[in-house]
C-alpha cells in the first residue's frame, strides 16, 4: 500500500509539472515501500534517487516559475533549498550510519511535505504559469 496514493487534487495541468509530481509520488512511496521492508541498500539507493529527482524536478519548476514572472519565486526557491538540503542531509546519514534514521519519521515527513508543497506552494504559482502559457 502507498503512503501518500496520486489523486487528481495534485493535478496542475502543467503536463511536466504533474509528470513531474506523479513521479516524486512513486519514489517516495518506494522509499517508503523499503523503509517498510528493512531493506538497508535499497533505501540508500531510494533516498539518492529521489534526492536527483528532486534536483531535477525543482529547475524544471524554477525555470518555469521564472519565465512566467512568477512574484513568489524567490521565496518558493527558498523553500526547494531546504528540502533538497533535507533530502541530502538524509542521503548523508544513511550513508554513514543507516541505523541513525528513524524511517517512520522520515516518511512522514517526506509524504506530508510533498503533499502539502504541492497543494499549496505549488498550486499557488499555476495560474501565473498557466497565464504566460508556460508548461
Amino acid at each position: 500500500m502507498d503512503l501518500i496514493p496520486w489523486s487528481d487534487d495534485y493535478l496542475t495541468g502543467l503536463t511536466a509539472i504533474d509528470t513531474d509530481h506523479r513521479m516524486l509520488f512513486a519514489l517516495v512511496n518506494d522509499l517508503n515501500a523499503r523503509v517498510t521492508s528493512g531493506d538497508r541498500s535499497g533505501i540508500g539507493l531510494a533516498l539518492q534517487t529521489l534526492s536527483d529527482y528532486v534536483d531535477y524536478h525543482f529547475s524544471r519548476e524554477e525555470k518555469a516559475m521564472e519565465a512566467a514572472g512568477y512574484q513568489d519565486l524567490v521565496a518558493h526557491v527558498k523553500r526547494h533549498r531546504k528540502l533538497a538540503e533535507t533530502v541530502d542531509s538524509l542521503v548523508l546519514m544513511h550513508a554513514e550510519n543507516p541505523d541513525a534514521l528513524d524511517g517512520e519519521e522520515v516518511m512522514t515527513f517526506l509524504g506530508g511535505w510533498l503533499t502539502g508543497h504541492i497543494l499549496e506552494s505549488d498550486m499557488a504559482y499555476v495560474p501565473h504559469l498557466r497565464d504566460a502559457d508556460v508548461d
